[in-house]
C-alpha cells in the first residue's frame, strides 16, 4: 500500500498465524482527496484491521435517504383558497437504510404543526395544527436528517399551495354595480378553479344554455387581460364576450383582491357540454 495516501508513520503487524490479517500499528489519517470509499481526513485508530480499511476502499459507505415526504390534511384538496384555514392532521415520508443498514440519524420535521425531532416513518402532528395563507403563495415543510457520521444527507420537502379563485358560470345577475354586488356574482357562478394564471377550460352545461343566464367570467385582475376563448378546441369566440369591469370581491374567508369581469354578448350563448379554453 502506498503510504502517501494516509501520510506519515503508516504502518502494520502483520498479525499471528490465523489472525486474519494485520492492524494498524500507528493511527493515520487520509491526506488525499481521491480513495474512492474513505473521504479526505478520515482516522484510522491504531489497532484498526487492514480489512477494515479496504471494505471501506473497496466497499465505499452509502449514506441513508429520505424521500415521498407528504402532508395531509384536512380538507386534503390539491389547493386551497386564499383565506382558507385548514387543518394539519401528520406527515408521512420513506427512508432507505445506508449501506450499513442504518436509518437516518437525527431527523427533524420543520413547518407548521411540526418542528419536532422524529423518527421511522410517520408524525402527526400537534394537536390543533392548522395553516392559512391569506394571499397566493405556498407553505413547505422540510424533513432533514444526518447519516451515521453526523453529515447532512439530502433533505425531503412537501409544499401546498393557496391561489384565487377562477370563477365560470351562466347565471341572471345583473352587472355588478359595486364591490358588493361583484362579490355576489363570483359566488353566484356555478364553477370555478383555483388558479395560478389566466388559463383555465371549463365545460358549459345547461346553466349557459337557459335564456336570461349569461355566461361571466372573473378572475383576479392580476392576471390580465383576457387574449383569447377556444370553443371546443377550434373556434375563437372572444369576441362573444365583452369586457365589463373591474371591482374589489371579498371571498368566502373574507380575503379581498382585484379581479376582472367578462360577460357573453347574448343570453343562452353555449350549449351544454360546449367546452371554452380561456387564456
Amino acid at each position: 500500500m502506498d503510504r502517501k495516501l494516509f501520510g506519515k508513520g503508516f504502518g502494520f503487524n502483520s498479525g499471528g498465524s490465523g489472525s486474519g490479517g494485520g492492524s494498524l500499528v500507528n493511527p493515520i489519517t487520509t491526506t488525499v482527496p481521491y480513495l474512492p470509499g474513505i473521504p479526505l481526513g478520515t482516522n484510522y485508530p491504531a489497532g484498526t484491521s487492514l480489512e477494515q480499511i479496504f471494505d471501506d476502499l473497496l466497499a465505499p459507505y452509502v449514506v441513508p435517504a429520505m424521500s415521498g415526504l407528504g402532508i395531509t390534511f384536512n380538507p386534503n384538496d390539491s389547493f386551497f383558497e386564499c383565506g382558507h384555514t385548514v387543518d394539519i392532521i401528520s406527515a408521512a415520508w420513506s427512508v432507505t437504510l445506508d449501506s450499513l443498514g442504518n436509518p437516518p440519524q437525527n431527523m427533524s420535521l420543520a413547518g407548521d404543526g411540526f418542528n419536532v425531532p422524529v423518527t421511522g416513518t410517520s408524525q402527526a402532528a400537534s394537536g390543533g395544527a392548522t395553516t392559512v395563507l391569506n394571499t397566493p403563495g405556498a407553505k413547505t415543510f422540510t424533513l432533514s436528517g444526518e447519516d451515521i457520521n453526523l453529515n447532512p444527507i439530502a433533505s425531503a420537502s412537501y409544499s401546498k399551495s393557496w391561489r384565487w379563485r377562477f370563477a365560470f358560470g351562466g347565471v341572471n345577475n345583473a352587472d355588478p354595480v359595486g364591490d358588493a354586488t361583484a362579490s355576489a356574482l363570483v359566488l353566484d357562478m356555478q364553477q370555478y378553479q383555483l388558479l395560478a394564471s389566466k388559463v383555465a377550460t371549463f365545460i358549459c352545461t345547461a346553466d349557459n344554455d337557459t335564456p336570461g343566464n349569461y355566461t361571466w367570467i372573473a378572475y383576479p385582475a392580476s392576471f390580465g387581460a383576457l387574449s383569447n376563448i377556444i370553443q371546443n378546441g377550434a373556434l375563437p369566440v372572444l369576441t362573444a364576450f365583452t369586457y365589463i369591469g373591474s371591482w374589489n370581491v371579498t371571498n368566502t374567508y373574507g380575503q379581498i383582491v382585484s379581479y376582472r369581469f367578462y360577460k357573453s354578448n347574448s343570453d343562452a350563448a353555449f350549449a351544454n357540454g360546449v367546452s371554452l379554453a380561456i387564456s
